[in-house]
């Protein structure tokens, strides 16, 4: 039973990491078009487009 729940314990552990590393990957690409987007209209973004 104990080793049962180490297991549980372990997947759990490595979904949550997986979500974050999903959530933290997600952050980055929109700020990289928000900073694209930046460059092509001289500093102002475009809401529509986040």
């Amino acid at each position: 039973m104990a080793k049962d729940s180490r297991r549980d314990f372990f997947t759990r552990g490595c979904n949550e990491n997986a979500d974050e590393c999903s959530n933290k990957w997600q952050n980055l690409k929109s700020e990289s078009k928000e900073k694209l987007e930046r460059r092509k209209t001289g500093g102002t973004v475009n809401s529509r487009l986040l």
